[in-house]
C-alpha cells in the first residue's frame, strides 16, 4: 500500500514567494499607549506600513526589543503625516510572522501572506543580530 504525505511549504519554497500574497490589511491601528504587536497569520511575503498621525512619529521593528520604548535600535521610522496626508515605508520583501509598532493614533500595516505556517519562524528572529 502506497503511503501519501502532506507537502507543507517551508521558508525556502520560492513559489511562496512568487505568487501573488493573501491579503492582509489592518487599519486604524493606535500605539500611543506602548508597543503593539500586530500578528500575521502566516509568514509573509511583503510588508507596508502607513502613519497617518499628524503629530506623532510611528516606529517599526520586527521584534519588541527593537523598540525605542523597549531601550532597542533595531527599528526604524515613519515620519507624522503633518506635511502630507500619510507618510508609508515602501513594501518591504520580508518574511515575519508579526511587527511591533509604537508612537502613533493613526497606522495601517498591509502585507501579503504566504502559505508557509507561523511555526516555521517560532520567534520572528527575535535575538537575531539587527533584530533586537
Amino acid at each position: 500500500m502506497a503511503n501519501y504525505y502532506q507537502y507543507k511549504p517551508g521558508l525556502g519554497a520560492v513559489g511562496q514567494y512568487q505568487a501573488s500574497g493573501k491579503p492582509f490589511i489592518t487599519g486604524s491601528v493606535d500605539c500611543t499607549s506602548g508597543p503593539t504587536e500586530i500578528s500575521f497569520p502566516s509568514v509573509t511575503s511583503w510588508v507596508v506600513v502607513q502613519n497617518h498621525d499628524k503629530s506623532n512619529t510611528l516606529y517599526v521593528a520586527v521584534s519588541e526589543n527593537g523598540l525605542p520604548s523597549k531601550g532597542g535600535t533595531n527599528h526604524f521610522q515613519i515620519l507624522d503625516a503633518s506635511t502630507y496626508s500619510y507618510w508609508s515605508a515602501p513594501s518591504l520583501d520580508l518574511k515575519v510572522t508579526s511587527l511591533w509598532i509604537e508612537g502613533s493614533d493613526d497606522a495601517d500595516v498591509m502585507a501579503g501572506l504566504t502559505g508557509i505556517e507561523v511555526s516555521e519562524i517560532p520567534n520572528n528572529w527575535s535575538g537575531s543580530s539587527g533584530v533586537g
